[in-house]
C-alpha cells in the first residue's frame, strides 16, 4: 500500500500535475500535428510497411494482383501495419497512415508520463522527455512497430507498478497490453518480458502464486513467440559490424540525440548545428547518469533500476544485427535510459522555474525539428512528382540508393569528418521514395521486409541484389528491369548513371533522384549468306 500523502500537499500535487497536463497536452498536439500536415510524412522505412499495409487494405487491386499473398499469422512485428491497413479501408493510405502516426505521437506521450506518475514520487523534468523523443530516431527511421511496442510497454510498465499486487481477476488490460506489445514487435516483447521478470522477482519473491497472473497475461503471447520460433527454425543468425571504438560509441548512443536530420535533403549548415546539438546532448546524458549513480542516488530498490541496468549491459554487448533484427542494441539502450529517470532519487525539492525554463528550451527545439520535418517533406513532394511524371504503372523498378554502394563508409577519415552527415544520427527519407509510385498505382517490387504478413508470391529477395557496381551494366542483373531509380548525393548517382549508360538511358538526374530507362534491346544481326 503506498503512503498517502496529506491533503494539502496532495492538493498541490494535483495542482501542479494540472498545469503540467496542460504544457505537455500543447507539446503532444503540435507534434501530432506534423504527419497530419504532410502529404507523405519524412520516414526512412516507412514505404515497405504502407505498401504491406495498402496490400493487405486491397488485396484485390489490379496492379499487383497474382504479386503477393497476405498470410495471416501471428508474427511479432505487424500491429502498426495492420492498423494502417484497417484504416486504409476508407481512407488513402498515406492519410491512414498519418493518422496513425500522429495516434502514436500521442499514445508515446501519454504512456511515458502514465509510467513515470505511476510511483510514489513525481518527476516534473523526466516528463518533458516524453515530447522530447516522441518524433524519435527510430520512429523517423521507419521502425514503426518497434516504437509502437515499446510505448506499449510503458503503459504495461505503468500498470504493473499500480496494480501489479492485485488479484488475477484484475490482470485483463495487462493481457491485452502484453498480446498487443508481442504483435507490435518481438524486441519490444523482450523489453516487457525482462522488466516483468525482475518486477516478479524483487516484488513476489518466494510467493508462487503470486507469479500466476503475470503467466496467465503472457500465454497468448507466449503461444504465438513459440509458434513464431518453431516457424523459423534453422534461420537464426547474426553478426558485429563495429570497425572501430569510435564507431562503436556512435553506433550505440545516436538515438538518444534529439535533433533530427534528414540524408541528403538537410541544408549541411543546419546538420551540423544538429551535430553539435546532439553531440552536447550525448555527453550530457552519459555524464547525468554516472553522476546520479556517483552519488548513489539510483534506487536500487527499484525493480526498474535493475531493469534499465540489465537492458543497458545486454545493449552494450549486442550484436548489429540478429537475423532480420537491425541495430538491438540502440533499440535497448535507449528504451533503458527512459525507464532510468523513474528510479532516481531527487537531491533536492521541485523548482518550478526549472521546469519552466526546461520547456522553454524544448518548445525552440521542437520548433527547430519541425522546420526540418516540413522541409524534407516538400522535398519529397517535389521528387515524387519527377518519379509521377517518368514512372509507368506497368513498370518493373530497380529501386536503390547511394548507400547500397558504400560510397560514403569507403572514403578517408579526413573525408568523413568534414561530412555532417557522416555523424549521428540523420534517416533517410528518399531512400524507398520509389515505392510510392508501386502504393499509389500498383505494380510489382520483389524486395519486401521478410518479418511482415506480405509475401512476395515469385522471385522474392530480402534486398535488391544489383548492389554492386559491376552488376548495372549485366544484362542478367539489372537488365531484368524497365527503370532504374536510384536516391542519394548527386555525384554518388553520377557515378551510378556512368555505369549502368549500356543498359539504361538516363531521364532525370536531380541532386537527390536519377531515373533511367531500359535501353531497347538491340535488333539481332541478320543472318550471314
Amino acid at each position: 500500500m503506498k503512503d498517502q500523502l496529506p491533503e494539502p500537499l496532495a492538493t498541490e500535487r494535483r495542482d501542479a500535475r494540472r498545469r503540467r497536463n496542460r504544457l505537455l497536452a500543447a507539446f503532444a498536439l503540435f507534434v501530432a500535428a506534423w504527419p497530419l500536415l504532410t502529404d507523405v510524412s519524412p520516414l526512412q522505412d516507412q514505404m515497405d510497411w504502407v505498401l504491406q499495409a495498402k496490400i493487405i487494405a486491397a488485396p484485390a487491386q489490379a496492379g499487383w494482383t497474382g504479386n503477393y499473398e497476405v498470410i495471416w499469422r501471428p508474427v511479432p512485428n505487424i500491429l502498426g501495419t495492420v492498423l494502417i491497413a484497417g484504416l486504409a479501408k476508407i481512407l488513402p493510405v498515406f492519410t491512414a497512415a498519418a493518422v496513425v502516426y500522429a495516434a502514436y505521437l500521442l499514445l508515446w506521450i501519454a504512456a511515458l508520463v502514465y509510467f513515470l506518475r505511476s510511483g510514489e514520487r513525481d518527476y516534473p523534468a523526466a516528463e518533458l522527455l516524453a515530447p522530447l523523443y516522441a518524433a524519435n530516431h527510430f520512429f523517423l527511421m521507419g521502425f514503426f512497430n518497434f516504437i509502437l511496442g515499446l510505448a506499449l510497454v510503458f503503459l504495461a510498465f505503468g500498470w504493473l507498478r499500480r496494480h501489479g499486487e492485485k488479484p488475477l481477476r484484475h490482470w485483463p488490460p495487462f493481457l491485452l497490453l502484453a498480446t498487443a506489445v508481442y504483435l507490435s514487435h518481438f524486441l519490444a516483447f523482450a523489453i516487457l518480458g525482462l522488466g516483468c521478470l525482475i518486477y516478479a522477482v524483487l516484488t513476489y519473491r518466494r510467493a508462487g502464486r503470486r507469479y500466476g497472473s503475470l503467466v496467465v497475461s503472457f500465454a497468448p503471447s507466449l503461444l504465438g513467440l513459440a509458434w513464431y520460433a518453431q516457424s523459423r527454425a534453422g534461420q537464426f543468425w547474426f553478426h558485429y559490424a563495429f570497425h572501430n571504438p569510435l564507431y562503436y560509441t556512435w553506433y550505440q548512443v545516436g538515438p538518444w540525440a534529439i535533433a533530427s536530420s534528414y540524408y541528403p535533403l538537410t541544408p549541411n549548415w543546419a546538420v551540423w548545428i544538429n551535430v553539435a546539438i546532439n553531440a552536447a546532448t550525448i555527453l550530457t546524458v552519459g555524464g547525468l547518469v554516472c553522476y546520479a549513480a556517483w552519488k548513489r542516488r539510483i534506487d536500487w530498490r527499484s525493480p526498474w533500476a535493475w531493469t534499465a541496468a540489465a537492458l543497458l549491459a545486454i545493449g552494450l554487448a549486442a550484436p548489429t544485427r540478429i537475423y532480420e533484427l537491425l541495430r538491438p542494441g540502440q533499440r535497448l539502450i535507449f528504451a533503458a535510459l527512459l525507464i532510468l529517470p523513474a528510479t532516481i532519487l531527487p537531491a533536492r525539492p521541485f523548482d518550478p522555474r526549472r521546469f519552466r525554463r526546461l520547456a522553454a528550451a524544448l518548445g525552440a527545439l521542437l520548433l527547430w525539428n519541425a522546420a526540418w520535418w516540413f522541409q524534407a517533406a516538400a522535398v519529397d513532394r517535389q521528387d515524387l512528382n519527377v518519379l509521377e511524371r517518368l514512372i509507368g504503372r506497368d513498370s518493373r523498378m530497380l529501386v536503390l540508393a547511394d548507400s547500397h554502394f558504400h560510397f560514403r563508409e569507403n572514403r578517408s577519415y579526413r573525408a568523413k569528418l568534414a561530412d555532417p552527415y557522416a555523424y549521428p544520427n540523420s534517416v533517410n527519407p528518399h531512400r524507398y521514395l520509389p515505392y510510392c509510385i508501386v502504393i499509389r498505382h500498383g505494380g510489382y517490387l520483389r524486395a519486401l521486409f521478410g518479418t511482415g504478413i506480405v509475401r512476395v508470391r515469385r522471385e522474392a529477395e530480402l534486398l535488391p541484389e544489383v548492389t554492386r557496381l559491376w552488376h548495372l551494366d549485366d544484362p542478367q542483373a539489372a537488365g531484368r528491369y524497365s527503370h532504374l531509380v536510384a536516391t542519394g548525393q548527386r555525384e554518388n548517382l553520377a557515378a551510378i548513371a556512368d555505369r549502368a549508360a549500356p543498359l539504361f538511358e538516363q531521364q532525370y538526374l536531380g541532386d537527390r533522384l536519377l531515373v533511367m530507362k531500359r535501353r531497347p534491346a538491340p535488333e539481332p544481326a541478320p543472318p550471314a549468306n
